[in-house]
């Protein structure tokens, strides 16, 4: 393997930490989220007045959608890493949505009385948390009884031409997050399991629904491809990679380039198949 020096400020995340860390590529990709994709069936059990709680919100582009649907009612957003809030917080003030606000919070151990919420969820959130388990008793203990929770992430894609290096950034970032210890095995390829971890949680009703998220066209899979690019140059998680073994930065770099030029190909195409899990608490 090459030896590397990340570069400045960089580092590899602790266990528990979001292992793709806050680069600019990530978190504009974040910011394109919608809870009409991600958690289409979770506002259909949304009514106005609700309280939401959102784990995990990032920049908080779907919080601020569950606002909007909720309104009057309060969405709060929740996430370790500060500069997160603070963007969601921009983003709020731009949106002009009043209804929503932000704070750093760990969701193992939720700042909140029980049974404060009708609705708490969390999109790619459970496959980077220390105790996944832990987190999903304090949602848990935070939904009144009868609230609804919702739980979803990224299951199964694709990629035409079939391209590898695509393929090996995604495993990549799929055995550091293994590799780190998550007990709860909720990793992309196993988002399918949801209802599952659900009922194992203690929720009742539970159900699942998929959608595809496709990117087709000139400008869609040159702006698929130069995410995914920048995340390979960018995102500590690859220097966690290298730390590990796993890879070199050479390679990385091939990589970025060969993603590049397959999002000038005509014939380029993508999907990925995200899962959403919904179950209620008893009463």
């Amino acid at each position: 393997m090459v030896s590397n020096i990340p570069p400045q400020g960089s580092r590899a995340p602790a266990q528990g930490e979001y292992v793709q860390g806050y680069p600019p590529s990530v978190v504009a990709r974040y910011e394109e989220r919608t809870a009409s994709f991600f958690f289409a069936t979770l506002l259909t059990r949304l009514r106005p007045g609700m309280r939401v709680l959102d784990c995990g919100c990032g920049p908080g582009s779907i919080t601020l959608d569950l606002a909007e649907a909720v309104a009057p009612g309060e969405v709060i957003g929740i996430d370790l890493e500060a500069s997160q809030v603070a963007r969601a917080e921009v983003n709020a003030s731009d949106r002009g949505i009043a209804n929503a606000r932000f704070q750093v919070g760990d969701a193992h151990k939720l700042p909140f009385p029980d049974a404060s919420f009708d609705a708490v969820c969390a999109h790619s959130v459970l496959q980077y948390l220390k105790d996944p388990w832990k987190a999903l008793a304090e949602m848990h203990r935070v939904l009144k009884p009868g609230g609804v929770i919702a739980i979803g992430t990224g299951d199964a894609w694709e990629f035409w031409p079939p391209y590898g290096a695509l393929y090996a950034a995604y495993e990549i970032i799929k055995l550091v997050v293994d590799r780190s210890g998550t007990p709860l095995g909720f990793t992309s390829g196993n988002a399918r399991g949801g209802k599952h971890t659900l009922q194992k949680a203690g929720f009742v009703r539970c159900e699942m629904t998929a959608r595809c998220e496709v990117s087709d066209g000139s400008e869609p899979i040159r702006r698929f491809a130069e995410y995914e690019a920048l995340r390979l140059e960018e995102s500590p998680v690859y220097q966690q990679a290298i730390d590990m073994g796993l890879v070199d930065r050479r390679t990385l770099e091939f990589w970025a380039a060969e993603i590049r030029a397959w999002g000038e190909r005509p014939d380029a195409f993508r999907y990925v198949v995200v899962c959403e899990a919904i179950g209620y608490k008893e009463g």
